[in-house]
């Protein structure tokens, strides 16, 4: 897999790849790292793909993406520290919104959300728990040339930790166009709907403050309350649903102009520059929708 994964590398950006180990290690808490060399100085199994590796002559540029995925370590850690719930955590909430993406063929940048985000078509923001004045500003600006979308507790906390003041969404309320109503942090096993969409792990509603009300609760104690709402350029999800998430994505996308393709479980696509990087992390070869087939963890190259 040491080819495909530093295709996959030069394919994200990667203008170096670095190996750790170049050989395995004689002694210590390392001696049963593998490196690209056995003890005996032997090419082991990583050395052979590397050797065997042809990258040479390809773009070295930089590689946009359209789409931009935020992440933030205050709202990771605060996250964290009090999930609510005991299948919660950070980083399956942002998983949540990224595998969609990926999925469906989407070139995707990972940035905090204090960086200029001007350029982007689609600004999806998972999980900013934290959030204040001078954030909340950036985002506006941003959210006037681009759509954004956030998922569940976004905005809950100010930069201090504490409840947003007014409560969430803090200072995003006038971008967002609604407020918090409820929340509930749901048990293994409980599960209520939005529509025919599954919902697990949190639920959460808002009362409209000039949004619009996309999706509402179909069952539950928050039946009839709003779970997606829509406010100019900005949309808010409050349920943990896979499917309900991707929905609103794919619909998202499709406003934006991105083109997207449905790719099978394991298999990836990244462009740079004019070149496509097609990734099989499967260990059986994987038909595509252009009816190829891929080898098993393999990479192929192709006009892009």
């Amino acid at each position: 897999a040491v080819a495909l994964w530093t295709a996959q590398a030069w394919a994200h950006g990667c203008d170096v790849v670095c190996y750790f180990r170049d050989r395995g290690a004689p002694m210590a808490q390392e001696l049963l790292h593998s490196g690209l060399f056995r003890h005996d100085d032997s090419l082991d199994r990583g050395g052979a793909e590397v050797a065997g590796l042809e990258l040479s002559g390809r773009p070295n540029s930089e590689a946009p993406a359209p789409v931009v995925l935020l992440h933030d370590y205050e709202s990771l850690w605060l996250y964290d520290a009090q999930p609510h719930s005991a299948d919660a955590n950070y980083w399956d909430q942002m998983l949540l919104f990224y595998r969609v993406l990926r999925g469906l063929g989407v070139d995707v940048d990972v940035r905090h959300p204090d960086q200029d985000l001007a350029g982007y078509a689609l600004i999806v923001a998972p999980a900013l728990q934290v959030m204040d004045e001078t954030r909340a500003a950036g985002l506006t600006d941003a959210a006037r040339q681009a759509l954004l979308v956030v998922g569940p507790r976004t905005g809950f906390r100010d930069s201090t930790g504490r409840v947003a003041p007014g409560g969430q969404p803090g200072p995003l309320a006038p971008l967002l166009g609604c407020a918090l109503r409820n929340f509930d942090g749901m048990r293994p096993g409980l599960i209520c709907r939005v529509g025919e969409h599954t919902v697990e792990i949190w639920a959460e509603s808002y009362a409209p403050h000039g949004g619009t009300v996309v999706e509402r609760y179909a069952d539950g104690p928050l039946a009839g309350e709003p779970a997606v709402i829509r406010h100019g350029n900005a949309t808010t999800i409050g349920a943990w649903s896979a499917s309900l998430v991707r929905e609103t994505l794919c619909g998202l996308l499709v406003e934006a102009g991105l083109p997207t393709r449905e790719l099978p479980d394991g298999v990836r696509v990244s462009r740079r520059s004019d070149i496509a990087a097609w990734m099989n992390f499967n260990e059986e070869p994987t038909a595509i929708s252009d009816g190829t087939t891929l080898e098993p963890v393999s990479f192929e190259l192709r006009p892009g």
